[in-house]
């Protein structure tokens, strides 16, 4: 009877999943929808004068207040090639923080050290709520 039931249910596995490619479900375009819990940026500070040997880039993230929020990694974009950061502080890697009253952060993230930035140079935060990006804009020019 236990071999029946197992047959059977492999059966019905198997029927199903013939049934799902004959009528494939169509998914949700996710083109311009709005992102839950957004994160904004703004490049403070480019620092490579540091004894630690990083491109130190201190930004102001800005949130809704009371709100909460996740950065599990961040990307800096320069010239098409992407450097994985090595640190964060301010808030930390892949834990939940909580926006203030008045919504912002101030954190400092470490990057392997880069000699030259144009202002289409980019920081990437990625969140559970997406990615967010902000160019280094005219703090680049002043390198």
């Amino acid at each position: 009877m236990k071999t029946l039931r197992i047959l059977l249910a492999a059966v019905l596995m198997l029927s199903l999943s013939d049934l799902s490619a004959q009528f494939p479900m169509k998914m949700p375009v996710t083109t311009g929808m709005v992102k839950k819990n957004p994160l904004h940026a703004r490049v403070e500070e480019i620092n490579n004068a540091n004894r630690d040997g990083v491109t130190r880039i201190g930004c102001t993230l800005i949130g809704a207040p009371h709100t909460s929020q996740r950065i599990d990694s961040c990307t800096l974009i320069v010239g098409g090639a992407a450097y994985g950061s090595l640190d964060i502080d301010g808030v930390d890697f892949r834990r939940y923080f909580q926006w203030e009253d008045d919504g912002q952060i101030p954190v400092e993230v470490d990057f392997p050290r880069q000699a030259v930035f144009k202002p289409e140079d980019k920081i990437v935060f990625h969140t559970v709520s997406g990615d967010f990006s902000t160019r280094l804009g005219d703090k680049a020019k002043k390198m």
